[in-house]
């Protein structure tokens, strides 16, 4: 039985231009689609929707046929249709992560996504020095977008994906790096104005105990606001402890949070008089 999809050209004396109409195989439903084609053009005309109606034939067939669909044109249809409603930063990464498929498996055809297939895409990853974390985010981020190549009928099935083994740290291996003592801050703060000259010496001073006592990173630091909305803010309620509005802009997230302030960073903020609270929270010279 033939399952292949039929486009035929449809000229209707309401419609002003020609129609492509076929049954859907999926649903069963008639399909319709009105091209820019004007009836009026005569032969001409009818023989550029023929034209027309072969192409988009071909276009249906590919996707309704999974060992025809061709890597390329999956990958389209994923980022067309699902993609692009996706925030910037994971269209970003589905990008990169189909960059990384093509120039270490280059698939021809979506089917050739085998279980093997993925299994050399990890060993290949692991061979271009890429982290075990950022290889088991890419693999899922490949994951989902099979997933949805399934439920657009585009594959049978899902292969099966490896599991990543992250290594154990081996015990009595010594840090990276280590907290600094307080003799150590205090012997910093001492130093300060030797290294940045008198004059930036106490906005140096001030910018390093909020890193001290507020746990933050530099960047954090940089980014702390008294009065925009958009930035890292503390908040002090007329109740309860105070808090840092982190907004859900700058979150992976998406969500806004409110972290507590270390009481000692709280009063160190309310030093500063609500008068002149106003822009970054620390100030250059």
């Amino acid at each position: 039985m033939d399952h292949r999809i039929k486009v035929h050209v449809r000229k209707y004396s309401d419609r002003p231009n020609f129609l492509l109409q076929w049954n859907d195989p999926v649903t069963g439903r008639l399909r319709t689609l009105t091209t820019n084609i004007p009836q009026s053009g005569g032969r001409k005309a009818r023989d550029e929707a023929a034209g027309l109606a072969r192409e988009y034939e071909r276009k249906l067939n590919e996707d309704l046929i999974p060992s025809n669909i061709t890597w390329e044109r999956f990958r389209t249809r994923y980022e067309d249709e699902h993609a692009s409603g996706l925030s910037e930063g994971s269209v970003a990464k589905i990008g990169t992560v189909m960059n990384h498929v093509e120039e270490i498996l280059n698939p021809t055809k979506l089917q050739s996504m085998s279980a093997e297939a993925i299994s050399r895409f990890a060993a290949g990853m692991r061979k271009k020095g890429l982290s075990e974390s950022t290889i088991d985010g890419y693999l899922g981020t490949l994951e989902a977008a099979l997933n949805w190549g399934v439920d657009q009928g585009l594959l049978p099935k899902c292969p099966k994906f490896p599991t990543v083994q992250r290594k154990k740290k081996t015990k009595n291996v010594p840090m990276k790096g280590r907290p600094i003592t307080g003799e150590e801050f205090e012997r910093m703060l001492a130093s300060t104005e030797a290294v940045v000259g008198l004059d930036a010496a106490a906005e140096w001073r001030r910018f390093l105990t909020a890193l001290w006592l507020g746990g933050l990173r530099r960047g954090e630091a940089l980014q702390l606001h008294w009065d925009r909305q958009d930035r890292l803010h503390p908040v002090f309620g007329a109740r309860g402890r105070p808090v840092l509005r982190v907004p859900g802009e700058l979150e992976k997230g998406h969500t806004d949070r409110l972290l507590p302030l270390a009481p000692e960073f709280a009063m160190m903020l309310m030093e500063t008089p609500e008068a002149e609270r106003k822009g970054p929270v620390l100030k250059w010279a």
